[in-house]
């Protein structure tokens, strides 16, 4: 549990240095994401559970960044850094968005 503490701390300040602060006299918006579970559609005697947790910030111009910490589907470690776009307002609904994220995504390693 320590060892999971240190990690999010360490994610914490790495996503502080992707993330750019805009220097506006706004306090930046942060989101925290939880998923305690995963359904896979493919069955796979070699899947394990996966649980997931993620930092993430809104910048100006429906840009984010921020970083994912999770396991993976066959019980790794692993980590997403990453930035994108949201994309409110999709096909004209006022409640419908999309979000495009790239990064970097360490832990499945092996076969």
């Amino acid at each position: 549990m320590l060892a999971l503490l240190l990690l999010l701390h360490a994610s914490a300040a790495f996503a502080n240095r992707l993330c750019p602060d805009d220097r506006s006299t706004e306090q930046p918006r942060r989101s925290v994401f939880v998923s305690p579970l995963t359904h896979h559609w493919n069955f796979s005697p070699e899947h394990r559970q996966v649980g997931l947790l993620a930092l993430q910030r809104e910048l100006p111009d429906n840009r984010f960044c921020g970083i994912s910490l999770f396991s993976n589907s066959f019980g790794q470690p692993s980590v997403y850094a990453f930035t994108g776009a949201r994309h409110p307002q999709l096909l004209g609904q006022e409640r419908l968005y999309g979000s495009l994220s790239v990064g970097l995504i360490y832990g499945y390693v092996g076969r």
